[in-house]
């Protein structure tokens, strides 16, 4: 019996230990699932699928800007314009982005991923085809963003 409840005690604890991030109103998470565009626009995916580091939480940069937080299970995501964007996200351990050319009317996912490191998680981030992409998203909920003053 003292083997199990030793055993139980670190797991129940882990579970509560799992990090937590606003979400969005269901009829925005389900419009952004619809993977539309807007004219002049793309769209850009940044998702967290379930993985190990349920308690890490990033927050995610596009061009310099803090966007939001994503934790295990949650997406957000940006209309943009067509250009060079880049998409930043760090942890104690390291900081990771992607710079790439995003063209009007398409679609881009990326994957944010948990990787063991010293002391803490590290933060990686990489692009993922689009059906690989749309499972991610339909399996997250969408996180709410930051939402600056106009």
């Amino acid at each position: 019996m003292k083997k199990i409840i030793s055993l139980l005690v670190p797991i129940l604890f882990c579970i509560g230990c799992a990090a937590t991030v606003p979400l969005a109103p269901s009829s925005l998470d389900l419009a952004a699932k619809e993977f539309s565009f807007s004219p002049g626009k793309a769209n850009i995916y940044v998702f967290r699928a379930v993985d190990i580091g349920a308690a890490a939480l990033f927050q995610i940069f596009l061009d310099g800007t803090l966007k939001g937080g994503i934790a295990e299970g949650t997406y957000l995501f940006f209309k943009t314009t067509p250009g060079e964007h880049t998409i930043l996200s760090f942890s104690n351990e390291n900081q990771e982005s992607v710079t790439l050319i995003i063209e009007e009317g398409k679609n881009y996912f990326f994957e944010v991923e948990v990787k063991i490191g010293w002391v803490t998680g590290r933060v990686r981030i990489k692009q993922v085809d689009e059906k690989t992409g749309r499972e991610g998203v339909i399996a997250c909920k969408l996180a709410e963003g930051i939402k600056l003053p106009q």
